[in-house]
């Protein structure tokens, strides 16, 4: 959270060219304002200032998405797996549903990725997808017991890599997630999705990866009778990146009963070192090449 740019001017904006769902990332720290002891008591301070900013998105009629920005860990150790406690992890959604159970156009994004390689030097757990999925599954049932029955929530997968690895290793183990009574309506697959040679690391684009990723998926989810929500998709300011993503977008659109749209990645309070910064000019913050040729609603 910071008032370094306007955000909620951000928000205005590009609410005005279309775009109609906006993912709002914070962390379970700020949240809770503990650094190093778990817990899933809300801080009434630091939860106000990010709800001003919920509330902020909701007054322009768009979906707000609560998205929890912690990697499926606490300070690098795995939420339910040697870190975080599962009952932690129920206790804080539960009380953040039950603040918003009221507000149909919030939607409940659990966690924005899960990240477990031998990068993270700390608890080097052997990562379960079945024991993730359990832990998910607890968070859901805590939102609905909580009153948030109408709302949407994303479950997310494995690693960073978004569809990769979605079939079938992360599929099974997420459709066998369901409502407590049992129907699994507004239970949303979380993708996300990076066109460089890594993972959202580099300003120049490589591929679509149409058949690789999104064919495939696409047609888990038919054959499924499921649906997906792509929560983070970015890429440069470059001629690459609008020749590999534009395909991408028309082919979410083209295949719009399985695929639920897009969330570009980012605006806001992002540093100037980072590859995929929004653009400024003299004249402030301006719309990205790729924005303008491609993310932007047509």
């Amino acid at each position: 959270m910071s008032a370094t740019y306007n955000i909620t001017g951000q928000i205005s904006h590009f609410n005005s060219l279309g775009f109609n769902t906006f993912r709002l990332p914070v962390s379970w720290q700020y949240l809770t304002d503990s650094t190093y002891t778990t817990t899933g008591v809300l801080n009434t301070a630091n939860f106000a200032a990010y709800d001003a900013l919920v509330q902020d998105c909701l007054t322009t009629g768009a979906y707000c998405v609560i998205d929890l920005h912690n990697y499926g860990r606490f300070n690098d150790y795995v939420i339910g797996q040697g870190g975080a406690t599962d009952t932690a992890f129920v206790t804080l959604w539960g009380a953040i549903a039950k603040y918003y159970a009221k507000e149909p156009y919030v939607i409940f994004g659990l966690m924005n990725e899960i990240s477990y390689g031998t990068s993270y030097a700390i608890n080097k757990v052997t990562w379960s997808i079945t024991t993730w999925a359990t832990t998910l599954q607890l968070a859901v049932d805590a939102i609905r017991t909580a009153g948030a029955i109408s709302q949407f929530i994303l479950l997310r997968g494995s690693d960073w890599y978004g569809t990769i690895g979605f079939v079938p290793a992360t599929a099974n183990a997420l459709a066998a997630i369901t409502n407590p009574d049992g129907p699994i309506g507004k239970l949303i697959f979380d993708f996300q999705k990076y066109l460089d040679s890594g993972t959202g690391t580099s300003a120049e684009c490589v591929s679509s990866y149409l058949t690789e990723d999104w064919e495939p998926a696409a047609q888990w989810l038919r054959c499924n009778g499921r649906q997906a929500l792509l929560t983070e998709l970015g890429g440069g300011n470059t001629e690459s990146c609008v020749t590999y993503e534009c395909p991408v977008i028309d082919y979410l659109n083209a295949n719009s009963d399985v695929y639920l749209g897009y969330i570009g990645w980012a605006a806001g309070t992002l540093t100037s070192t980072y590859s995929l910064t929004p653009g400024y000019s003299s004249h402030g913050w301006v719309d990205q090449l790729l924005v303008q040729g491609c993310l932007k609603p047509k």
